[in-house]
């Protein structure tokens, strides 16, 4: 009985310090800078904090709060909900860690930094939503929602300037599969690493002509329409 009330004092102990890790000891720990997380100053602890002039790889995330929130600690995993006030990332939602691995929870934000060269063109996703935990670096339980915005990618097909779909896990990664409006162009992208992700845009050209102008952006032909797939860097 005193061996299991001793036990029960140092779980309690435990928990009650947990708040008061200092948020930078808890970034430099999760190795989150391994990923491209970066900020000009950290301040405070896990309870609450601040970093100013963050950013995750090339996006901009301003300055991020953060406060730690009790819901999950019964089930082992600490959680911190972040807020950013960059006005394009708008970063919002909660970051978890503990039994299961690390996690995201209904993370919310927008990287337009997700560009590259044609045929593509630019594209700026919005995730809204996105929860999935990473247990030995795989994805798993994946869900949320994705939108893409299309900038300046072949004009003359007529894609579509906004795609969206489900996130998901797929392989052990995580995914979004994008579609527009009709079915007729698709995206997948997937995220390879903390800077480095897969991209897989099918189209269904309408007419001959548009295939031509495929085949010349280096579409190859599959099925019933055609394919370009990348890998990229963040």
């Amino acid at each position: 009985m005193k061996s299991v009330l001793t036990f029960l004092i140092l779980v309690a102990m435990l928990l009650c310090a947990i708040p008061l890790i200092p948020l930078e000891t808890a970034v430099n720990v999760l190795q989150l800078r391994r990923v491209g997380f970066e900020a000009a100053q950290i301040q405070g602890n896990l309870w609450e904090g601040q970093m100013f002039d963050a950013r995750l790889a090339k996006i901009e995330l301003g300055d991020v709060m953060t406060k730690m929130s009790l819901d999950d600690i019964s089930k082992g995993r600490v959680k911190v909900v972040l807020e950013g006030t960059n006005e394009v990332s708008r970063l919002n939602g909660g970051f978890s860690f503990g039994l299961g691995g690390v996690g995201v929870e209904r993370f919310s934000v927008g990287m337009p930094v997700v560009a590259g060269p044609q045929p593509i063109g630019g594209v700026t996703l919005i995730l809204d939503g996105l929860t999935a935990r990473f247990p030995g670096g795989q994805c798993t339980d994946g869900r949320g929602e994705v939108r893409a915005y299309l900038s300046g990618a072949l004009p003359l097909v007529g894609l579509p300037s906004e795609m969206s779909g489900p996130a998901l896990c797929r392989d052990g990664y995580l995914t979004f599969d994008l579609a527009s409006p009709s079915g007729r162009e698709q995206e997948t992208v997937t995220i390879l690493s903390p800077n480095k992700f897969k991209v897989r845009m099918f189209i269904k050209p309408a007419n001959d002509r548009v295939e031509q102008i495929l085949q010349a952006k280096g579409f190859r032909r599959d099925i019933d329409g055609y394919v370009y797939e990348e890998e990229r860097t963040i």
